[in-house]
C-alpha cells in the first residue's frame, strides 16, 4: 500500500491517527506496533510473517551477544542478514513472499531498508555502541513503524529508541506533520509525475532517432522525476511520523548544483549514504581509501538493483569521488558531467544501451536536435526549469529568506494553508485520474 494511494490517504492515516490520538499514553506504542503490523500485512501477510521470524531472530541474538559477546554468532548472524538481504532482491523469493508485488521492480529496494537496519542494530551491539533492547516489541516497533518500514529513512537504534522517547502529539505537530506530507505528496505526484512521460517518451525513441537534445531532456527528466518521486516519498513518511509524534531527520537536501561531487551526494539519500559510510566504508577505509569509496558505491548501487548498471552506477561515483579528494577537483561542470554519465547508466536496463544512449548525447545517433526535441523542449522546459530550481540551494535560501523576514513570513503564513490544500486536490486527482506513476515505474 503506497502512501500515495487514495484510499491510505482518505482512510488508512486518519483512522490510524484518530486512533492514536485517542489511545491512553502508555497504550501509545503498543496501538502503533499494531497500525505497523496491519499496514505491513496488507503489503503481504507472509512479508509479514517474514518480517515477525527476522524481528524475533535478530532480537535474541543480539542479547545472546551482548551476554557472550560471541564472534562466530556475530559473524552466522551477519551472513543470515545479508544472504536474506540478497534473496529478497531476486524474483523468486520477492514472488513467494509478495506474490501480489512481484512485478514491483522497485520493491526489492524497498524490503531492504530493514535488512540493513537489522545488521547495524547487531553490529552496534557487537561493538558494544548500545545495549541490546530488552524490550520485544519496543524493537519490533523499530523495525515495523509503518511511516519508515517501506522507504526509510534507515536510522539506528539509538536515534529511534530517542525518538520514541521524546514523542509528542498535539494538533500543532498534528499540522506540521500533514503540511510536510502534503509537500512530499505534491513532489512525488505533481513534479515527478509530470515529468516522467519526458522521460518515458524519449526511452521508447528507437536508438538511431535518438538526437542529442532529445536525449538530454530525456535524462534529465528522469534524474529529476527519480529524485522528487523518491524524495517526495520520504517527506512523506517523515510528515506521517510526525504526525504520530516522531521526528525523523531529512533524507534530502537540494543536491543539486553543488559545487563538488562530495558534496552533492552527501545530500542524497542522506541517512542510507550514512549507513554504508558507518559500516562499510569506515572498515575499509583503514586499508585504503579509494576501495573503501569504491566499495561503497558499489554496494549502494547494487542495493539499488542487483545488476551491472547499477554496479557500474556505483563504480563511477565510488572512482570519482577518490579522485576528487585526490586533487582537490571540486567544480559545478565536473560535478555534472560525472553525475550525467552515471544516471545514464544507473536509468537503462543493460551496458549496451547506456552505452548507445551516451552516443545519442554526444550527437552520434541522430544529429543535435531535430522537430521531436525541440517539441519536447517547448513542452517540459517550464516544469523542468521549475525542478531545477526547487531541487537546488536557491530555492532553500529563498524559504528560509521568506521565513527571516518579518514582513513577508506572516502574509506568505496566510496564504501557504490554502496552497497546500489546492495543492492536495491537485495531487488526489491525478492519482485518481491515472496521471501518477510509482516508483518502480522507472525501472521496467
Amino acid at each position: 500500500m503506497e502512501f500515495s494511494s487514495v484510499f491510505f490517504i482518505i482512510f488508512f492515516l486518519p483512522v490510524s491517527v484518530i486512533i492514536y490520538y485517542l489511545t491512553p499514553a502508555k497504550y501509545k506504542s503498543h496501538v502503533l506496533l499494531g497500525i505497523s503490523s496491519v499496514y505491513c500485512g496488507m503489503i503481504s501477510i507472509y512479508l509479514l510473517i517474514l518480517v515477525y521470524i527476522l524481528i524475533t531472530a535478530n532480537y535474541f541474538i543480539a542479547l545472546r551477544i551482548e551476554k557472550s559477546s560471541g564472534r562466530i554468532l556475530y559473524i552466522l548472524s551477519l551472513l543470515l542478514n545479508i544472504i536474506l538481504l540478497l534473496a529478497l532482491k531476486t524474483k523468486p523469493v520477492l514472488s513467494a513472499v509478495m506474490p501480489m508485488y512481484s512485478q514491483n521492480i522497485f520493491l526489492p529496494v524497498c524490503v531492504s531498508f530493514f535488512m540493513l537496519e537489522f545488521i547495524g542494530y547487531i553490529t552496534d551491539v557487537r561493538k558494544e555502541k548500545i545495549f541490546a533492547e530488552k524490550n520485544y516489541l519496543s524493537f519490533a516497533l523499530y523495525i515495523l513503524f509503518f511511516p519508515r518500514f517501506i522507504m526509510g529513512a534507515v536510522i539506528p537504534y539509538q536515534d529511534f529508541y530517542i525518538f520514541s522517547k521524546h514523542s509528542r502529539i498535539n494538533l500543532s505537530i498534528l499540522g506540521r506533520g500533514i503540511i510536510t506530507f502534503i509537500k512530499g505528496l505534491s513532489k512525488n505526484i505533481i513534479i515527478g509525475g509530470y515529468l516522467y512521460p519526458l522521460w518515458n517518451t524519449v526511452k521508447n525513441i528507437e536508438p538511431d532517432k535518438l538526437s542529442a537534445l532529445s536525449a538530454l531532456l530525456g535524462i534529465s527528466a528522469f534524474i529529476f522525476s527519480f529524485y522528487f518521486c523518491l524524495s517526495g516519498i520520504l517527506d512523506m513518511s517523515a510528515g506521517i511520523s510526525c504526525c504520530f509524534g516522531y521526528k525523523l531527520p531529512s533524507d534530502f537536501d537540494h543536491p543539486f548544483f553543488t559545487s563538488g561531487l562530495s558534496d552533492f551526494l552527501s545530500r542524497w539519500h542522506i541517512n542510507t549514504v550514512k549507513w554504508f559510510r558507518e559500516y562499510v566504508f569506515n572498515p575499509l577505509r583503514k586499508i585504503s581509501g579509494t576501495l573503501a569509496s569504491v566499495s561503497a558505491w558499489v554496494l549502494i548501487g547494487l542495493w539499488y538493483e542487483l545488476s551491472w548498471n547499477k554496479l557500474i552506477w556505483g563504480l563511477i561515483l565510488g572512482l570519482a569521488l577518490s579522485f576528487e579528494r585526490f586533487t582537490k577537483c571540486r567544480n559545478i561542470i565536473y560535478t555534472f558531467v560525472i553525475s550525467l554519465i552515471s544516471w545514464i547508466f544507473f536509468s537503462q536496463s543493460s551496458v549496451k544501451d547506456s552505452l548507445i544512449f551516451i552516443k545519442a548525447l554526444l550527437g552520434g545517433n541522430h544529429g543535435f536536435a531535430d522537430s521531436l526535441s525541440f517539441y519536447l523542449l517547448k513542452s517540459y522546459i517550464v516544469i523542468l526549469l521549475i525542478a531545477i530550481y526547487i531541487s537546488t540551494d536557491l530555492f532553500k535560501n529563498l524559504t528560509e529568506k521568506i521565513k527571516d523576514n518579518e514582513y513577508l513570513s506572516v502574509p506568505v503564513g496566510a496564504v501557504m494553508p490554502f496552497a497546500d490544500i489546492i495543492l492536495l486536490v491537485i495531487s488526489i486527482s491525478a492519482i485518481v485520474s491515472g496521471g501518477s506513476h510509482s516508483l518502480s515505474s522507472m525501472f521496467g
